[in-house]
């Protein structure tokens, strides 16, 4: 009876589930069923594992509707996407109306199939600011799954202040121009003045590391500024930099 038991635990053990996991699309336009489109998406994603992943939808709205993605792996699935929660926080909309975005939404599909090499499980629009206040209230939503050659990051980063010599979208040229050439490309760039705060909000496509910024000192004045800033350049290397 011992033995029996022993090599029961041993099966068990060798059976035993992977970690569970949840995929969240969020806005998705009321366009047919929820069910059928969730069920659609979950066998898109079983493609991709050893056990079929469940899909169901979590909420149905006037025009828009939420599915929720379970499933279970030895690790997460790596699903790339122009859409992060940070959009909760940074503004990623680039279209005054539902009809802009949809008439844009070809283009951001080829340059997100021309950087990762991979097939879209979803691409849409949906209405990323529900307040009032936004000129610009639609964005674009790109998800798939796979190992990208070059994978989407979604990136806000808070600016201190407004940057000495770059007035508006000249700054924004100017991050471009820096990063560009080591094959950065951007499908959303864009300098903002929200909540007391200048934020520069960025979905671009990368090889590499992903972007990061920081303070590296304070001034009293311009000139000092100025000039420790000149004393910088060259301090990162290869690596892509702007300094200001």
């Amino acid at each position: 009876m011992k033995r029996l038991t022993l090599l029961l635990a041993v099966v068990l053990q060798l059976n035993a589930p992977g970690q569970s996991y949840k995929y969240e699309i969020s806005h998705y336009p009321k366009r047919g069923s929820c069910h059928a489109l969730a069920s659609a998406l979950a066998a898109n994603v079983s493609e991709h594992l050893s056990t079929p992943a469940i899909g169901r939808c979590v909420d149905i709205g006037k025009s828009d509707f939420s599915i929720e993605i379970r499933y279970e792996a030895d690790k997460e699935l790596p699903i790339h996407s122009t859409y992060s929660s940070l959009s909760l926080i940074y503004d990623f909309s680039d279209y005054a109306t539902e009809t802009e975005c949809n008439d844009a939404l070809p283009g951001w599909v080829t340059m997100f199939e021309r950087n990762t090499e991979l097939t879209p499980l979803v691409a849409y629009c949906f209405n990323q600011h529900s307040s009032p206040g936004f000129k610009l209230n639609w964005a674009v939503r790109i998800d798939g799954i796979g190992k990208a050659v070059k994978r989407p990051v979604v990136r806000g980063m808070l600016i201190h202040g407004a940057p000495v010599d770059y007035p508006g979208e000249s700054f924004v040229n100017a991050v471009k121009e820096k990063l560009e050439p080591a094959g950065v490309e951007f499908a959303h760039a864009r300098f903002n003045y929200r909540a007391a705060e200048y934020q520069l909000d960025l979905v671009y496509y990368t090889g590499g590391p992903s972007l990061d910024s920081g303070r590296i000192a304070e001034y009293l004045n311009v000139g000092d500024c100025e000039a420790e800033r000149e004393s910088l350049n060259g301090m990162f290397g290869d690596s892509p930099s702007f300094i200001f």
